[in-house]
């Protein structure tokens, strides 16, 4: 929910800092955004991920984006 008052940069960071950890969870993660907005810095944020190693997918349900974590 804190994604509507997160501007761009603020997103880009954040993915930078998941990118750090990607040993931590196997260089996967799933980001969870039912609106439009959400959904769509999400999308930046997975972009920036991938550029560091981390295979990730942005999803619309916390079920679909669980069932693509844990095949």
């Amino acid at each position: 929910r804190s994604i509507y008052s997160r501007s761009a940069e603020d997103v880009r960071t954040m993915a930078a800092f998941v990118g750090s950890l990607g040993q931590r969870f196997n260089n996967r993660i799933a980001f969870v955004a039912s609106d439009d907005l959400p959904f769509g810095l999400a999308r930046m944020g997975s972009v920036g991920s991938e550029e560091l190693g981390i295979e990730s997918k942005v999803f619309r349900a916390f079920d679909e984006a669980r069932k693509w974590l844990l095949p």
